[in-house]
């Protein structure tokens, strides 16, 4: 039961331990560091990140009377699973892709060299997190020559990545309304943003 007289909600954001050592708190100061000089230089900031969805989805919570229970079932094989990789400047998602399965390099370099280098304005910053197809060599040298610069998160802190944030909504928009992925992106301006 909640109680009306308090002045604030009961809320937690749970955060990684590891982003908040000494070591993890210079890494996220540079970080951002990093990020103000690019925007103070006035060079567009991209962010970009992949996610996954199972095929079938499940509520994880219920409601019931007092003292009865809520019993549900859920599939104890594997599903095929759909992926999404995309880019968020200005509040805006570029260059969405679905795919099936999970992301790796091969899927990785095809999206950036088809999908997002046309969307890139050169001298752009590509905010990426730390997954090893991200860290390649050939990543690297793709951005680069494309006139754009790579910019990695610190460890541990999806925090900083906004794109982050916009998975979580469409997750939760899937789980709402039992919509498909591939019809959420179908949705031409992506309100769920």
């Amino acid at each position: 039961m909640r109680c009306n007289a308090w002045a604030y909600g009961v809320k937690k954001t749970l955060r990684y331990a590891q982003a908040f050592t000494p070591k993890g708190c210079d890494k996220r100061k540079h970080y951002l560091r990093r990020l103000c000089r690019a925007k103070r230089n006035g060079q567009p900031v991209v962010y970009m990140d992949e996610t996954g969805f199972a095929a079938s989805t499940h509520r994880t919570h219920a409601r019931a009377l007092g003292g009865q229970k809520v019993h549900g079932l859920q599939s104890a094989y594997s599903r095929p699973r759909t992926s999404v990789i995309g880019a968020y400047r200005d509040n805006k998602l570029i260059a969405p892709m679905l795919f099936e399965d999970t992301c790796n390099s091969a899927v990785f370099h095809d999206w950036v060299e088809q999908m997002l280098l046309p969307e890139l304005v050169c001298g752009s910053v590509i905010v990426l997190d730390n997954a090893a197809f991200h860290t390649s060599k050939r990543t690297q040298r793709l951005i680069e020559q494309s006139g754009c610069e790579l910019l990695f998160l610190p460890p541990y802190c999806p925090d900083l990545n906004p794109i982050e944030k916009l998975w979580g909504n469409l997750k939760r928009l899937r789980r709402n309304t039992g919509a498909s992925v591939d019809e959420l992106m179908r949705m031409s301006d992506y309100s769920w943003c």
